[in-house]
C-alpha cells in the first residue's frame, strides 16, 4: 500500500519541484520509500508503505530488465503467486513481492493484463517503447486514483488524494456545486467520477486512462453485469447448496489470498457477522491477528461487549477505541481535512480514531466492507426481494415469508406501511431514505434557489438487470453505498500508515453471489443467508444470525443533548458560509422542535449539513 502522484505532459509542462510539493500532502500514505523519477514527459513521486517483501527489492519503481516498462502503483495484486506459477514458471523474480507480475504481464500480454490479476490497485504504467502511459484503477475502486485534465495540451495531473492536485499551482479549489447538490438531494457521496471540487475527477472503477501525445481516453476493462447470466435464474437444479459451495470456496480463497503480508495484522471487528466471519476464519486458519472495534460509553450505541466476546471465541486478543461526544467538534475539523470532503455519518469519526490509537499494533487490517452488497443485506433490499419473487417459478408462501422478514428487519419505531414505503421510495429515489428505511425531512431546510439551479442534475445510473434486486445491489455496489464507504476505510487508515483489506470484495466473489437468484438470498427470514450459511459451524449462532442493530451510534442522541449547544452554534454563526445552499434559519427551527421531540430522530440530514459547512470553513476557506 502507497500513495503515487505525478503530472503525465508530452508538452513537458512540468517541474520537479511542482511534483514535490504535491508528494509532501501524501507522505502519510508511505513512510518507507520517497522517490520522484522523471522521463522525458512525466515526472512522479511515489511513497510506499512496505506490507509483502520488506526488502528494497521490492521498492518502486518496477521495471522489466531491460528498463522499456516502468509501473508505480499503490495497491495489491493478491494472485500474484498463482500468476507467477502460470505464466512465469522459470523465471527468477527479483523479490518475493507482488509487484513484479504487473510488469511481466504487461510485456506479455499488454493492457489485457489486468483481466487476470485480482487485487486493489492505482497503477501507474509506462511503456516507453510505445511512448504511451496507463492510469488503472481496480474493479470496485478500492483505491483511490484521482486527476486532473487540461483540455487544451492534454496535460494529466493525478494522485492518490485530492490534496496532492491542489498542491500544484495551477490547480484552483473551487467548489463544485453540482456534486454538493447530490450530497444533499440524493444524500450521494463519492457515487459517481465528480469531486466536491472543480475539475477533479476520479479514474472510475474498472477502468483506465489511456494517455498518448494526442489523445487521453477512457476505457472499460470490467463491468459486473457482462459475467452475470440471469438465464440460470430458471434453472431450478441449481440449489441453494450448489450456489453455497460455490461461494464457499470462492470466500475462503479470498481470504487465504488476502492474509499474504509480512508485518502485524488485525481485523476491525464489529459485532456483525462479516467481521465475525473474519475473525473466526483467522482463528480456523491459525492467523494470530488482533481485532479491533470502535465503541461508545453509551451501551446501548456500542457493539464493543459482543466484539470482545467474539474476540475471545475466536483466541484472539481485542482492543476498543472508545468516542465520547465532548470530542466532536475538534475531531470533526480535524477529520474533514484528511477526508477532503464532506461526508454523512459521525461514526466516520470513531473509524479515524480506531486507526490512529492503534496504527502501531498492526499495519494491515481486515474490514468486511461489501458484504451487504454482495448478500443483499440492507432492510431495503427486502422489498426488491419480493418484486423478483412473485415473479420466479420456485414454489414458496412469498407474501408470508416478505411478512415474517420485515418484522424481523425493520424497526421497532418504523410501522410496517412505513417501512414498506421507504423502501419502495429508495428503490425509485436512491438516497431518499437511511439504511433501515426510515425517511428524513429536507423540506425548507435546503435552499430553493440552489435546488432549482441543478434541478436538471440527476444522477441516472444504469440499471443493468432484468432483477430488482441485483438492480438495488448494484447500485449500492458501485455507485451509492460501497464507494462512500471504500474512501472512508482508505482515508481512516492511509492518513495513519495502515493498509485495510477487503475480503469480501474478491471479483470472482461477488460475482458468485450476484448470481445466486433473489428467492435464495433471503430464506428463513434470514437476509445475507448466502454469505452467512456457510460459516454456520463455526460461528455462534446468536453473532451469526442477529439483526442489525437500528440504531448503530449515538449520533442523534448527542445532536440533540451534548452537541447541541456546539450544533445550534454552528448554525446561528454570523460567518455562516453555506447561507446560499443552506437555510439555516429553519433548520435552527427544526433543531429545536425535535430537541422536545420524544422518541428517534433521524439526524442523517442535520449531520450532512453540519458537516458541509464546517468543511467549508475549515477545508476550502
Amino acid at each position: 500500500m502507497c500513495g503515487l502522484t505525478g503530472i503525465i505532459s508530452y508538452s513537458k509542462n512540468f517541474k520537479k519541484q511542482d511534483v514535490e510539493e504535491m508528494l509532501k500532502t501524501i507522505l502519510h500514505r508511505g513512510p518507507n520509500q520517497k522517490i520522484i523519477k522523471n522521463s522525458e514527459f512525466s515526472s512522479v513521486g511515489f511513497v510506499r508503505l512496505s506490507i509483502l517483501d520488506l526488502t528494497e527489492y521490492s521498492n518502486q519503481p518496477l521495471t522489466d530488465f531491460n528498463n522499456n516498462i516502468e509501473v508505480f502503483f499503490n495497491g495489491e495484486i493478491y494472485n500474484y503467486q498463482e500468476l507467477k506459477k502460470k505464466f512465469f514458471p522459470n523465471i527468477n523474480f527479483k523479490s518475493s513481492g507482488d509487484g513484479e507480475i504487473i510488469v511481466h504481464l504487461y510485456k506479455k500480454i499488454g493492457i489485457k493484463f489486468v483481466n487476470y490479476i485480482k487485487g486493489m490497485f492505482a497503477i501507474y504504467l509506462f511503456d516507453k517503447k510505445k511512448n504511451v502511459y496507463y492510469l488503472i484503477r481496480d474493479r470496485f475502486g478500492i483505491k483511490p486514483l484521482y486527476y486532473y485534465l487540461n483540455k487544451k495540451n492534454k496535460d494529466v495531473i493525478f494522485g492518490s488524494e485530492i490534496q496532492a492536485l491542489h498542491a500544484h499551482k495551477k490547480i484552483k479549489k473551487e467548489v463544485n456545486f453540482e456534486q454538493i447538490y447530490y450530497y444533499l438531494n440524493y444524500s450521494q457521496v463519492n457515487s459517481n467520477n465528480g469531486t466536491c471540487y472543480k475539475d477533479i475527477n476520479q479514474v472510475p472503477a474498472g477502468s483506465y486512462l489511456e494517455i498518448q501525445k494526442d489523445s487521453v481516453k477512457l476505457n472499460y476493462y470490467y463491468k459486473i453485469e457482462d459475467y452475470i447470466d440471469e438465464d440460470k435464474d430458471k434453472d431450478l437444479s441449481r440449489s441453494f447448496k450448489y450456489y453455497l459451495s460455490d461461494i464457499k470456496k470462492k470466500f475462503d480463497q479470498s481470504f487465504n489470498q488476502h492474509s499474504r503480508f509480512d508485518v502485524k495484522g488485525g481485523i476491525h471487528l464489529s459485532s456483525g457477522s462479516d467481521s465475525s466471519i473474519l475473525a473466526l476464519l483467522a482463528k480456523k486458519n491459525n492467523k494470530n491477528l488482533k481485532c479491533f472495534t470502535f465503541g461508545y460509553k453509551e451501551k446501548q450505541f456500542s457493539e464493543a461487549e459482543d466484539a470482545k466476546i467474539i474476540a475471545e471465541q475466536s483466541g484472539l486478543s481485542h482492543d476498543v477505541s472508545f468516542l465520547e461526544s465532548k470530542e466532536v467538534p475538534d475531531l470533526l475539523s480535524k477529520v474533514l481535512k484528511v477526508e477532503y470532503e464532506p461526508f454523512s455519518s459521525m461514526r466516520i469519526l470513531s473509524q479515524h480514531k480506531l486507526f490512529r490509537e492503534y496504527k502501531n499494533d498492526a499495519k494491515v487490517i481486515f474490514d468486511g466492507s461489501g458484504g451487504d452488497e454482495i448478500g443483499a443485506g440492507y432492510n431495503y433490499h427486502i422489498i426488491p426481494w419480493y418484486f423478483d419473487c412473485i415473479n420466479s417459478k420456485r414454489k414458496a408462501n412469498f407474501d408470508r415469508r416478505l411478512k415474517n422478514v420485515i418484522l424481523k428487519a425493520k424497526n421497532s419505531f418504523l410501522k410496517t406501511e412505513d417501512f414498506i414505503l421507504g423502501s419502495i421510495k429508495n428503490i425509485l429515489n436512491p438516497g431518499s431514505t437511511t439504511v433501515d428505511g426510515s425517511t428524513f425531512d429536507k423540506k425548507g431546510l435546503i435552499s430553493k434557489d440552489f435546488l432549482q439551479n441543478y434541478s436538471n442534475s440527476n444522477l441516472n445510473f444504469k440499471r443493468p438487470f432484468k432483477s430488482y434486486l441485483r438492480n438495488a445491489q448494484y447500485l449500492d455496489l458501485m455507485h451509492y453505498k460501497l464507494p462512500r464507504c471504500l474512501k472512508y476505510i482508505d482515508r481512516a487508515s492511509m492518513s495513519n500508515s495502515v493498509e485495510s483489506r477487503v475480503p469480501f470484495l474478491d471479483h470472482e466473489l461477488v460475482e458468485s453471489c450476484f448470481q445466486v437468484p433473489s428467492d435464495l438470498k433471503i430464506i428463513q427470514n434470514q437476509q445475507r443467508i448466502i454469505t452467512k450459511y456457510p460459516f454456520r459451524n463455526i460461528i455462534d449462532k446468536k453473532y451469526l444470525f442477529k439483526n442489525k442493530k437500528s440504531i448503530a451510534d449515538p449520533q442523534s442522541f448527542w445532536i440533540f443533548r451534548d452537541l447541541y449547544d456546539f450544533t445550534m452554534d454552528i448554525f446561528s454563526s454570523s460567518n455562516f458560509l453555506s447561507k446560499e445552499i443552506i437555510n439555516n434559519k429553519n433548520i435552527i427551527k427544526q433543531l429545536e422542535y425535535l430537541k422536545k421531540k420524544d422518541g428517534h430522530v433521524n439526524s442523517f440530514l442535520i449531520f450532512q449539513l453540519l458537516s458541509l459547512e464546517i468543511w467549508l470553513k475549515e477545508v476550502v476557506k
